[in-house]
This record gives C-alpha cells, structure tokens and sequence, in this order.
C-alpha cells in the first residue's frame, strides 16, 4: 500500500540514512558542477523561445521540463529519451483532469516506451 511517503525525500535518520550514502556521491559539488554548462544551455533552450514572442507559459514551457532535461543529462540519457520523458510527462499531467486518467496515463506510457525503442 501507498503511503505517501516518498524514499528519501519524507524520510528521517537512520532512515535515510542508505539513501544519502548511494546518492551522495553522485550529487557531489564537483558532479553537479560538470552539469552546469549543460544546465546552463537547457534554460536558455527553454526560455529563448518565450523571449523571442514575447510570452509563454513558465510553468508549461519551462518549469514542466527543465527538470526532466537534467535529470536525463544526469543520467546520461540519449535525447530521444529524453523528448520521449517529456511528451510522457506533460501529456500525463494534462490527461489527470480527465475522468478516465488512469487508463489514458497507462496508453501514455505504453506510447512513449514504443518511441524511445
């Protein structure tokens, strides 16, 4: 069953504890600083084009994808993978409104894994 609780960001000592011991040393200060010329080429990939028209939508067109740009960067992951994540993402956050978002979520999914194959 679903408790709420997400491992290790609602956890405490000592129950974290192995958690922080496998993640920090990807997360070092030197790891997360190799990422910032890669970060730092994201944000202005997302926000170029809301400067450009003058507008956008801060939550849709960056704040929903930056996240997933990075972690994929974190990991490694190719690009298509990461476009892949994206369409995933955005449309299952879309599709929650919907009555049947659970079955639409599943479709969602199965898709995306058909793409990044």
């Amino acid at each position: 069953a679903f408790t709420g609780r997400r491992p290790p960001l609602h956890f405490d000592p000592p129950e974290h504890t192995p958690y922080r011991r496998a993640l920090n040393p990807l997360l070092s200060e030197q790891k997360v600083a190799a990422l910032e010329p890669a970060i730092r080429r994201f944000v202005v990939e997302l926000l170029d084009p809301m400067i450009r028209r003058g507008r956008g939508d801060i939550c849709e067109e960056f704040s929903s994808r930056i996240g997933i740009y990075v972690f994929a960067e974190w990991m490694k992951l190719p690009a298509k993978v990461r476009s892949g994540a994206e369409i995933c993402d955005t449309t299952l956050v879309a599709s929650m409104s919907s009555t049947n978002w659970l079955e639409r979520a599943g479709n969602i999914i199965l898709r995306a894994g058909k793409m990044m194959t």
